[in-house]
């Protein structure tokens, strides 16, 4: 295991990159604060007095309700009530521009941006069981820090949260290293973490699924061990969906937009947006640069000879990784809205991520120098798109040349950061991100060496 100050200090330092920017006036993340500002402020969950700054809202019975999932704003009530507390402390109006700009950064870093980094502390430690210390902490610098958990932990968005929260769980269900009362309710862990990321993210229910299978093939009585813990957490959902409409089966996400663009009684829709998978969606889902993850994040082409070693070294974890991984990857590419709207990369596959860092962390150590040159790319290519601007225009279809290369030009950044708090400007302002994250992944480095590497039995 590795010493407790070794963990800490690559928490923090993802924590610290979480916490450095941030964009709070996207209709997504507004949406959930809306319903955050509307329970602490007036102790209701309609959204009445704050609807209007954002499309992303459900109309019913004459009141206005945020049309998200309800997971990521259970999470975050603690946060927030901390940073009202806080500003009201010190005479600041939570309401007002400042307030609103300043209880988002907080609460964000307190939810999303916390259980991220748990999230790539958990998978760094699975990792060690499969490669040595210094491919696992370069596998994960890019893909938490090179990869889509990066911008959409700054943001109030469900995505980097859930896929912390699958990391945790995959770490809980085959890492070894597990002991005492951890060992004892790892399946429950496991469960309850994977609830709340189908109460965050609707359609995660795929990934879980995939997972129950694979669990129940194994043994039967850890299955439903895992389902009863998961179970509880989605019942949110049905208590969301009667607070809202009056009944626990209706389900309104998506309609108000389905709407707007003139899609809801189209032919082709089935379910909420989805139809029959298209190819070449798939194809720009994965490889183009409007949206493509693997044009974003080179470092997972390692994947492909990963999968092959981990076939060959455990059947039951590269099941567990591929079939989610094909299953999530083929739904989307049949959603009406497969874009994300204004979005660096292709958002909806964000927790795909977890389910990529062993076979990708498996290919890293077969071409060492390789998996350097494309992990140093991917932090780049991710670590300035999420400076400049984490939402880019949607009808940006080449967003490298007609977005990021104007502004990175002009010097200037569309997001909000800590170097300008303490008066830095444009570009200047990544200084102490580049410093920090430079020196702690150094630290880390140099006494990754000294950590020890178990042999991988990944019994759960």
């Amino acid at each position: 295991m590795p010493h407790r100050a070794f963990l800490f200090v690559l928490f923090g330092t993802f924590l610290f990159a979480y916490s450095y920017v941030h964009r709070a006036d996207g209709w997504n993340q507004v949406s959930r604060l809306d319903l955050l500002h509307a329970l602490v402020q007036e102790h209701t969950i309609r959204i009445d007095s704050y609807h209007e700054n954002t499309q992303d809202k459900a109309f019913v019975r004459g009141h206005y309700y945020s049309e998200k999932a309800p997971g990521i704003v259970v999470l975050a009530i603690p946060a927030f009530v901390f940073s009202s507390e806080a500003l009201k402390a010190v005479g600041m109006d939570i309401d007002s521009p400042r307030g609103w700009l300043l209880s988002s950064w907080i609460t964000t870093v307190g939810s999303v941006g916390i259980l991220t980094a748990l999230g790539a502390v958990a998978l760094y430690l699975l990792l060690l069981q499969w490669v040595e210390a210094r491919i696992a902490l370069m596998a994960i610098f890019a893909l938490f820090l090179g990869s889509l958990p990066f911008p959409y932990a700054t943001m109030l968005f469900s995505h980097a949260a859930v896929a912390g929260l699958l990391a945790i769980a995959l770490w809980a269900l085959f890492a070894d290293m597990i002991r005492g009362v951890l060992a004892r309710w790892n399946i429950e862990i496991a469960g309850l973490c994977c609830g709340f990321a189908v109460a965050s993210e609707y359609p995660f229910i795929l990934i879980v699924g995939c997972i129950f299978v694979v669990l129940l093939v194994e043994h039967r009585c850890r299955a439903l061990r895992f389902a009863l813990a998961a179970s509880l957490p989605m019942l949110l959902i049905p208590l969301n969906n009667f607070l809202v409409t009056g009944s626990p089966l209706h389900l309104g996400y998506g309609q108000v937009a389905l709407d707007q663009l003139g899609l809801l009684h189209q032919n082709e829709l089935r379910i909420f947006g989805f139809g029959l998978p298209k190819f070449d969606v798939l194809f720009a889902m994965l490889f183009s640069q409007y949206r493509g993850l693997f044009f974003w994040t080179p470092f997972l082409v390692l994947t492909l000879p990963g999968f092959t070693h981990l076939y060959r070294r455990e059947r039951k974890f590269f099941w567990c990784s591929i079939s989610p991984v094909l299953l999530y990857s083929i739904a989307f590419s049949a959603n009406y809205y497969w874009f994300g709207g204004a979005a660096l990369g292709m958002r909806h596959l964000t927790p795909l991520i977890p389910l990529l860092a062993v076979p990708a962390a498996l290919g890293a150590a077969e071409f060492r120098l390789f998996a350097g040159f494309m992990a140093a790319i991917s932090l780049f290519l991710m670590g300035t798109a999420t400076f400049l601007n984490t939402m880019p225009p949607s009808l940006a279809t080449a967003p490298i040349w007609s977005h990021y290369v104007p502004l990175f030009k002009d010097g200037t950044t569309m997001m909000k950061n800590l170097g300008m708090v303490v008066g830095m400007q444009g570009l200047w302002s990544a200084l102490p991100l580049l410093i920090v994250t430079g020196v702690s992944f150094h630290w880390l480095y140099r006494r990754s060496d000294r950590l020890e590497v178990s042999p991988s039995s990944n019994a759960c």
